[in-house]
């Protein structure tokens, strides 16, 4: 077997796992040449699930337990090139900068594949979604709220720490569903909020990046958010909304033409001299 391999063994097995089997999944279809020299416990860590659920991920692959899936990959000798050597040899800012967005790009890759087609479906399922935010991760929230609308519709944005978050919540029923968004800050708010919308409708789609905190919620896609720098990056999430724009205008494409067609309308009437 080679890395890649692997890599889609752990992708196939992330389909519909329990979310901190998943979450564990991810990692190792995103990080498989460290699986060499790690321990369960620093994978575990690193993933942000305990040491149990790596080695059930590591069974769902299916293989008979760590010990035997660290043998096979130590078997192929992989190199694994510290980080901090890679941005030594940066010759610039922009260089380092661009190379690790690159990096969060390809880490997205197999979490995108695991899952898109199940968040695709969910989305054109909606009547109705709210997308919630607090906090620093508002602007970015309100940015994915406003490309969701334009292709499907029927879609709002509210601040969870906002009065109007909660006659939202008053008007939510169980076919609509909640993107709740925290990084790269995280936000009790937005949590609180997630919490309460479950009461009302069980679906419930937790964007986070690979370190922030689970909660209850029918899908979980953590994102990579790598930086050099005080923030973390974003670009996951930017380019998510562009495969979820080609998703949804292949899977539904008379429904995405018609709402795009009526904003461009308005848009007319709006600009008419």
């Amino acid at each position: 077997m080679k890395i890649s391999d692997f890599q889609m063994q752990f992708e196939q097995a992330s389909v519909q796992a329990p979310p901190a089997v998943q979450r564990a999944l991810v990692w190792l279809a995103q990080h498989t040449p460290e699986i060499a020299w790690q321990r369960v416990d620093a994978i575990a860590r690193h993933a942000g699930v305990s040491p149990a659920s790596v080695v059930r991920a590591v069974q769902r692959a299916g293989f008979e337990g760590f010990v035997d899936l660290q043998a096979q990959i130590r078997a192929l000798d992989p190199v694994i090139p510290p980080a901090w050597q890679t941005v030594a040899t940066t010759p610039d800012v922009t260089t380092s900068v661009l190379a690790q967005e690159i990096a969060n790009l390809t880490e997205l890759e197999p979490t995108l594949r695991a899952q898109i087609d199940v968040i695709t479906d969910w989305l054109l399922s909606r009547q109705h979604l709210i997308v919630t935010a607090s906090l620093m991760t508002a602007s970015l929230a309100e940015h994915v709220a406003l490309n969701f609308r334009y292709l499907l519709g029927g879609v709002d944005f509210v601040d969870a720490a906002s009065s109007q978050a909660w006659m939202l919540l008053r008007d939510l029923h169980d076919e609509d569903g909640v993107v709740g968004i925290s990084y790269p800050r995280y936000s009790t708010r937005t949590s609180a909020f997630l919490g309460q919308c479950a009461k009302r409708t069980p679906h419930i789609l937790w964007i986070t990046d690979l370190g922030g905190p689970s909660i209850p919620a029918e899908l979980v896609l953590r994102l990579p958010s790598t930086s050099q720098s005080h923030y973390s990056s974003t670009v996951a999430l930017m380019a998510l909304i562009q495969v979820l724009a080609h998703e949804l205008a292949e899977r539904e494409p008379q429904r995405i033409r018609r709402n795009i067609e009526a904003a461009d309308a308005v848009w007319r009437i709006l600009h008419e001299p």
